[in-house]
């Protein structure tokens, strides 16, 4: 006898069950798949952004609440709490535009430097004073270049800013004189 006549072995049962089983899987697998993708795509079209209960479509996921309204806890919404807020001087033509006359409170490098003096000045004379003044900078050109300096105002009057001066405690080397009130608004710190 020949090889050739002799018959090819068959595959064993388990084997074919497995393949079988995993056909089943990966056929089951894109249906499911597929079945997202086309749900997916039609809410897309229609823009719907309705959502349905479980009770009416099993397809959705499953709430963990109950559905009764006695077995949920309801907490009430707290009110929120209301700053306090932040009292703006009032600036007469707008932001871009001062008028009257400020205590210029000196130079410094930049005008982070200035909202920190400022802060300084603000808390050793107390904050309630400078509640209707805002703090300006200004830049002015010397003979070494620029410099931004510290205006602080409005005040309606220069007399009005010579006297504020005149009341603030400041330190040894800085100099209160009334100027011009003008410049870009710095922020309180």
């Amino acid at each position: 006898m020949t090889d050739s006549s002799k018959e090819a072995s068959p595959i064993p049962l388990w084997l074919m069950a497995l393949a079988v089983l995993v056909v089943i899987a990966l056929v089951t697998f894109a249906w499911v798949i597929g079945r997202e993708l086309v749900a997916g795509k039609q809410k897309a079209d229609t823009g719907s952004l309705t959502t349905t209960t479980p009770a009416a479509s099993d397809d959705g996921p499953l709430s963990i609440l109950p559905r009764e309204a006695g077995g949920v806890t309801v907490v009430e919404k707290q009110p929120e709490a209301v700053a306090t807020p932040a009292i703006v001087a009032p600036i007469a033509a707008g932001a871009a535009v001062a008028s009257g006359y400020a205590m210029d409170l000196g130079a410094a490098v930049s005008f982070i430097d200035l909202t920190a003096r400022f802060h300084n000045i603000e808390m050793t004379n107390g904050p309630e004073n400078f509640v209707r003044l805002e703090p300006r900078a200004v830049l002015r050109e010397t003979d070494s270049g620029l410099e931004a300096r510290l205006l602080v105002g409005p005040f309606d009057t220069e007399n009005a800013a010579e006297e504020a001066c005149a009341a603030l405690e400041l330190p040894d080397d800085l100099q209160c004189q009334p100027v011009l009130f003008e410049g870009e608004i710095i922020p309180r710190e």
